[in-house]
């Protein structure tokens, strides 16, 4: 009889040390790698119109760069959605460029780069779509015209599909 107390305490003990450890995992905010910080700078330098950032734009980038986390390819390690949450890189309509990059072997790899691009639920060859939809006017009151361009995964990137205007309902951005 005592046994089985003592048992039945050590399993009350392992259940409450595993719901706190998911409650500490759920809570924790995954941090931002430095690597990452500096693949994405390099990418915005690398780039066909000879642009780069001065000082002022890498200071801008540093205080106002946000992510979301999303597993994409369903390994249990998610891909960063990174973006500079600044009207100077977004612009008055919010239409932020994003940039999704996944762990690699040698670092991180950029799998594509648009404005505001969101996950679907559909999936290609074993990612789920994106799609990039940028808001153009409205088509009436409180419809929004919007430009989407669905994104699919190639095996190595995501390729850009054939672009399409739609007339969405329009929901205000929180700040």
């Amino acid at each position: 009889m005592r046994s089985q107390k003592y048992i039945s305490a050590i399993v009350l003990c392992l259940i409450c040390s595993a719901v706190l450890l998911v409650v500490a995992q759920s809570n924790s905010k995954t941090e931002m790698p430095k690597d990452l910080i500096q693949k994405l700078t390099a990418d915005i330098n690398n780039n066909k119109n000879n642009f780069r950032l001065s000082e002022a734009d890498l200071k801008l980038l540093n205080k106002n760069l946000k992510y979301e986390l999303h597993d994409l390819d369903g390994d249990g390690v998610p891909e960063f959605f990174l973006y500079i949450d600044h009207s100077d890189w977004c612009g008055a309509g919010s239409n932020c460029s994003y940039w999704v990059y996944r762990k690699t072997k040698e670092g991180y790899g950029l799998l594509v780069e648009d404005k505001v691009l969101r996950v679907k639920e559909t999936l290609t060859n074993g990612y789920l779509d994106l799609s990039s939809e940028t808001p153009m006017g409205f088509c009436e009151r409180n419809v929004q015209r919007v430009s989407v361009t669905p994104y699919k995964f190639d095996g190595k990137r995501y390729q850009a599909q054939r672009d399409k205007t739609e007339c969405q309902a329009f929901t205000p951005q929180e700040n």
